[in-house]
């Protein structure tokens, strides 16, 4: 039974760190066009949202754009990185968690938005929202059996 669950638990953080430690490394080779989106993606918010509290938070990821991308990407390796394994494992959670929470909701606001891309947008977010789930659980029970650490 031991075996069992080492072998699904090592699947498991493979297949959720994946997608984080490959995206900042593609961020990274790419850096330019990565601003540029970024940049795109903070000029949508402030169109979609229009003065509301979060306005100075957007314009201050804005006036610092290569440092903000700097921090995300670190928080997308590192993170990834640690929960993979399984050193510090919950640290890495939450490094996680402030990245991908941040992501989804200024990649996907679908409340501001009309079907269709309303309903497009929704599906990606509650993907997310799924990860983010797996987040949680990495963050609660640690990363599973042969964790360094339970940090």
């Amino acid at each position: 039974m031991h075996s069992f669950k080492l072998t699904f638990s090592i699947i498991g953080r493979i297949l959720l760190c994946v997608l984080f430690i490959l995206a900042g490394i593609h961020r990274i080779m790419n850096w330019e066009s990565g601003l540029q989106a970024f940049q795109v993606i903070l000029d949508n918010w402030k169109m979609y949202a229009g003065p509301n509290p979060l306005f100075g938070v957007v314009n201050l990821m804005q006036a610092n754009l290569p440092f903000t991308l700097a921090i995300a990407t670190a928080f997308e390796i590192l993170g990834g990185l640690l929960v993979l394994i399984g050193v510090l494992p919950r640290f890495g959670a939450i490094l996680l968690i402030i990245f991908l929470g941040t992501a989804t909701i200024l990649l996907y606001p679908f409340w501001y938005m009309e079907s269709p891309e309303r309903n497009t947008l929704l599906v990606d977010f509650l993907k997310n929202l799924a990860i983010l789930g797996g987040l949680f659980i990495v963050f609660g029970f640690g990363s599973g059996f042969r964790s360094k650490s339970n940090l």
